[in-house]
């Protein structure tokens, strides 16, 4: 088998937890600077299947 080298990015991004992190936000979030609520938490990315979304031309 060839030897194979990933792109910089493709190995960056498989290091990555997949999450998206969001900050506090002040008008939304009414704990201190070290809580999280259901507006800053950080969310789960989306895994996607090969085919799932159907682009049109």
């Amino acid at each position: 088998a060839p030897n194979v080298v990933e792109d910089e990015i493709d190995q960056y991004l498989s290091k990555q937890d997949g999450k998206i992190y969001r900050s506090r936000d002040p008008q939304l979030c009414r704990h201190g600077p070290l809580g999280k609520c259901v507006h800053c938490v950080p969310l789960e990315g989306e895994v996607c299947c090969p085919g799932e979304h159907q682009l049109q031309d």
